[in-house]
C-alpha cells in the first residue's frame, strides 16, 4: 500500500534519480490511496494507475465547545481586532499558500474586517514588509504561532476562513476542514488538478474563486460578510460538510 500525497519527489538532479524509484513503487504496489479522486485524476504520475487509486479523505476531530463556554482571544489581539469580523487564514508562510494574494486582497476590504494571519515561516519578513508597503498594518495581523487555546479562541470568533493557496502543493487543505468544523463558510481557490475546490464546495459549503485573484478574492469574501442568509446557508452547509 503506498499513500499518495504529492507528485513532487524533489528538483534537480535528486528529482530524476527518484522518477524510477516513484513509478516502481507505483507499479508494484497493490492499492494506493489519495485524499481525493480529484488529485488523483489531475496527476499525470497516477494518471496510469487509476485503476488500483482508493480515495480516503482526511478528517479533523468534531468541535465541542469546552464546558459550554467561548475561549477568548488573547488580550492584545482581542484589542486588535475589537469590534471587527475577523477573515482567518491559518497555515505556513509559504510561496504556495498564497497569503500575498490575501494580504493584497485586503486592500479592497472595508475597515470594519480584520484579516488574521496564524502561521510562521520563511515568507515572515518578505511578508510583513508588503503589509506595510501597502499601509495595511490596521487591517492585516500576523499572528504567528498560537498555542491550540488561541488558534481554537479564533476559529469561534472569525465571520469566515480563507484558503488562498496558489499550487497543487496544496492538495487538500486540513486547516479549511478544521474551519468547517467549526461551521466557518469558507473562501478557498480553484487550483487545477487538486482536492481543494472539491473539499469546499462551491454555494455550500463557501466560494471558490480563481488562483491569484485579490479582487475576486475580497468580494467573495465580502458577498458572505454581506449576507445574513448566505452567511447562515454556507456555515451550515459547512459543518455538514
Amino acid at each position: 500500500l503506498v499513500h499518495w500525497h504529492s507528485d513532487v519527489v524533489g528538483k534537480g538532479l535528486l528529482g530524476l534519480l527518484l522518477r524510477p524509484l516513484e513509478w516502481l513503487m507505483l507499479r508494484r504496489a497493490d492499492r494506493v490511496a489519495c485524499t481525493s479522486d480529484f488529485y488523483a485524476e489531475g496527476s499525470a504520475v497516477l494518471r496510469p494507475f487509476l485503476y488500483k487509486v482508493a480515495a480516503i479523505s482526511n478528517g479533523v476531530r468534531d468541535i465541542t465547545a469546552r464546558d459550554g463556554k467561548t475561549p477568548q482571544l488573547p488580550p492584545q489581539m482581542a484589542r486588535e481586532v475589537a469590534g471587527r469580523r475577523i477573515v482567518l487564514a491559518v497555515g505556513r508562510l509559504v510561496p504556495y499558500k498564497g497569503f500575498a494574494v490575501l494580504i493584497e486582497a485586503a486592500r479592497w476590504l472595508p475597515p470594519e474586517v480584520a484579516v488574521v494571519i496564524v502561521g510562521s515561516g520563511p515568507l515572515q519578513s518578505e511578508l510583513s514588509a508588503q503589509i506595510e508597503q501597502l499601509a495595511l498594518q490596521a487591517k492585516v495581523l500576523l499572528a504567528g504561532q498560537l498555542g491550540e487555546p488561541a488558534l481554537e479562541a479564533l476559529f469561534r470568533h472569525a465571520a469566515l476562513f480563507c484558503l488562498p493557496s496558489i499550487e497543487r502543493s496544496e492538495a487538500f487543505g486540513m486547516a479549511m476542514v478544521e474551519a468547517m468544523a467549526y461551521g466557518l463558510p469558507v473562501v478557498a481557490t480553484r487550483i487545477p488538478g487538486s482536492g481543494v475546490p472539491w473539499v469546499n464546495q462551491h454555494q455550500v459549503s463557501g466560494l471558490n474563486v480563481p488562483v491569484g485573484d485579490p479582487h475576486e478574492l475580497a468580494r467573495a469574501c465580502m458577498e458572505i460578510l454581506q449576507s445574513q442568509e448566505l452567511h447562515r446557508q454556507l456555515a451550515a452547509g459547512a459543518r455538514r460538510r
